[in-house]
């Protein structure tokens, strides 16, 4: 046991290994992977996923690169003083966990009871969105909660269009760049290249969440900060006023 994790599911023999992804009752998912990672009862049966930092009382997820370093190697850099962030990796259980389309998350069904998802779904393709959120209505218990926070561009850009200019900078009004990129000369060194990375790939349109998600999920939108059907001290645990400012709020409840 690692980090409050534990590794079960041998992969069978003669299947294709695919990284940190699990076996899946949905048909559309071929590959099964070496583990899957087993969660116990208590914090881990919340999933704070794209956690940025981890927040004590869940189980956190991200793919960036301090979720990918063993708790001693955090210990030591915080005591060191090398490394504010690293502190907050030392009292909460984390993984370091990539989604890909068309493979599991490396989760068994109804794992969790909820799924803490702030400004996560922006920075994924727009095909990628559909595959992920059926992930999330597999590993969450029935009457379980996904509470979604993205920023409302389309909002950013009808601000943009009332303004007077005549040129309005895609980049900067819709975050597609790092602002420091934004009129940067390493960009035109950059832009064209494979993997050219983008801050914000996808909008969501907030009237139309409702139509798209409601056959398979009972939909909340236009919530505010900290109003939510996850317990209060657990939101209070992972949410701020900073992360839902101009910001999409909705939860999608699995029946």
């Amino acid at each position: 046991m690692k980090n409050g994790f534990r590794r079960t599911e041998r992969r069978p023999r003669g299947s294709r290994a695919s990284g940190l992804t699990g076996p899946t009752d949905n048909p559309k998912f071929r590959e099964m992977s070496a583990t899957t990672i087993a969660v116990a009862d208590g914090d881990h049966r919340y999933l704070n996923f794209g956690a940025g930092d981890p927040a004590p009382g869940w189980l956190n997820v991200d793919a960036s690169p301090h979720f990918m370093v063993p708790r001693f190697v955090h210990r030591a850099l915080a005591s060191l003083n090398l490394s504010a962030r690293s502190a907050s990796f030392l009292e909460a259980s984390y993984r370091g966990i990539r989604f890909h389309p068309g493979r599991a998350l490396p989760f068994a069904a109804e794992s969790f009871r909820a799924i803490y998802c702030s400004h996560v779904l922006e920075h994924l393709p727009a095909a990628a969105i559909p595959p992920l959120l059926a992930e999330f209505r597999r590993v969450l218990a029935p009457g379980g909660v996904v509470r979604i926070i993205v920023p409302d561009l389309a909002e950013a850009y009808r601000q943009a269009l009332a303004s007077d200019t005549a040129w309005i900078g895609i980049d900067q009004v819709l975050g597609t760049l790092p602002s420091g990129l934004c009129s940067s000369p390493v960009r035109a060194a950059l832009e064209g290249l494979a993997g050219f990375p983008s801050l914000h790939k996808t909008m969501l349109v907030g009237p139309r969440i409702e139509g798209a998600l409601g056959r398979d999920w009972v939909v909340r939108t236009g919530l505010r900060c900290l109003d939510s059907r996850i317990d209060a001290r657990r939101i209070a645990a992972v949410e701020t006023e900073e992360r839902c400012e101009e910001a999409i709020i909705f939860e999608l409840e699995r029946p």
